[in-house]
């Protein structure tokens, strides 16, 4: 059988195809108007033309700085614990 469509972004015909999948399945094509043609958009740690580049730095590296917990929450406790160890003589 032969499968047809069309679209006006010319995708994916003009997104590369790894391994039978399209953005090496971890991306999507989409046009990019910066650019003016279609391109890969990347899935989270996957970078490069065809989304192949896997950014290992990215995994490591957080989002946003962590946030400090409101200690007047009802939600938040405090404890405190302080070690005692024998005494000396």
């Amino acid at each position: 059988y032969q499968l047809q469509f069309r679209t006006i972004f010319g995708c994916p015909s003009e997104c590369p195809i790894v391994g039978n999948k399209l953005c090496n399945g971890v991306g999507l094509c989409g046009y990019d108007w910066s650019r003016d043609q279609p391109r890969c958009y990347c899935y989270s740690y996957f970078e490069g033309d065809s989304c192949t580049e896997f950014n290992l730095a990215k995994l490591f590296t957080p989002r946003s700085d962590p946030v400090t917990a409101n200690a007047s929450s009802p939600y938040v406790h405090t404890f405190e614990h302080s070690l005692q160890g024998p005494t000396q003589k």
